[in-house]
């Protein structure tokens, strides 16, 4: 992934539940894949990852979320190990990570039940079910208020990330912030950046929540959901 062809120019964001979702599984979820940390050891990005806000919990769900079923619950893997929920990140701190039976062996961690096979033939790897950065209590209206001036981003595409922690992100829908009030669109723009810098920089997660289903039509992967609240952040964004 080419990380200079933008000049950085970092801004305060309200990013919308979607826009959030995608950028917790590019710098949260790949990274909590045991087989993707195995592969980054010692240099992987959660490891790294210092101390952030305690609003920030992070879980990979396995049957069963906030009381009911999850978009896609799996109850036992394709390794024949129970299910169960991976807590990623609870209130700001790296608690766990989403295993099979090779990779827990290996790295001494818990079977998780996150062994599954993408396709007919393929063998069992690791992937993510339903993981979710959890709500908080920030409305908002006082997001808006606290960025004061900067983007709303609300959809994208081509959301990626390596395995040094870089992520981008391409906007299809954006807005103007100006003294906390939604103004005009933008069009053509990235947002791109350090998975650290992103998630440290992350001071209020909303009280919304909504669940997204990938199924990955164009290449062999699990179905897997992803959901988030509605949160603001500082992330480096330019026209191209």
């Amino acid at each position: 992934m080419e990380k200079n062809y933008l000049k950085k120019i970092e801004s305060a964001c309200v990013l919308s539940p979607k826009m959030a979702k995608f950028l917790t599984r590019v710098t949260v979820g790949f990274h909590a894949e045991a087989d993707f940390m195995n592969r980054c050891f010692p240099h992987s990005m959660l490891l790294r990852l210092p101390s952030i806000s305690p609003k920030i919990t992070v879980i990979d769900f396995a049957a069963q979320a906030f009381g009911k079923p999850c978009p896609f619950p799996v109850f036992v893997d394709d390794e024949n190990v129970v299910a169960e929920d991976v807590c990623i990140i609870k209130n700001g701190r790296v608690k766990g990570y989403m295993t099979n039976r090779e990779l827990a062996a290996k790295m001494k961690l818990p079977l998780t039940g996150n062994a599954r096979i993408p396709s007919p033939g393929a063998g069992p790897e690791i992937y993510m079910r339903n993981t979710a950065l959890l709500p908080w209590k920030d409305s908002f209206p006082s997001m808006l208020e606290s960025v004061g001036n900067g983007f709303y981003l609300v959809d994208g595409y081509g959301a990626e990330g390596d395995e040094d922690g870089f992520y981008a992100c391409h906007i299809t829908e954006g807005y103007h912030i100006r003294n906390g009030i939604i103004c005009e669109p933008i069009y053509n723009y990235v947002v791109w950046g350090d998975g650290i810098d992103f998630l440290t920089s992350i001071s209020m997660v909303g009280d919304d929540f909504t669940w997204y289903k990938e199924t990955f039509d164009d290449r062999p992967l699990a179905p897997q959901a992803f959901g988030a609240p509605t949160i603001t952040a500082r992330v480096s964004i330019e026209k191209y």
